[in-house]
């Protein structure tokens, strides 16, 4: 579970720079033919997308702190006014939370 942690956390990281590359290849003023990964990358934004609107709110917040706005520790802990210990533990269930809902979505 924890190299799926580590990999899904590298997918969160990637997931604003995805979100550019889906609507620049979706952009009709683009004169660029479209590019073999769009397919690919509409779908992993979609899942994530999915995924994380599963969660609660604060769970997302750690998300975008940590992830999208890479906050250290301390900050998400000071930003949520929970212990940055708090922070790590939920951290990690919220990640195994959406590695099962990813796998899921990959059953269908």
């Amino acid at each position: 579970m924890a190299d799926k942690r580590a990999d899904l956390e590298k997918r969160l990281r990637m997931l604003p720079l995805l979100r550019v590359r889906v609507q620049l290849a979706r952009d009709p003023r683009n004169p660029l033919p479209r590019p073999p990964w769009a397919d690919a990358d509409e779908r992993r934004v979609a899942e994530l997308e999915t995924a994380l609107a599963a969660l609660s709110e604060e769970d997302r917040e750690l998300v975008r702190l940590r992830y999208f706005e890479r906050q250290a520790w301390a900050e998400v802990a000071e930003a949520l006014r929970i212990s940055p210990r708090t922070v790590y533990h939920r951290r990690r269930r919220v990640l195994e939370r959406l590695v099962q809902a990813l796998e899921a979505s990959c059953r269908r």
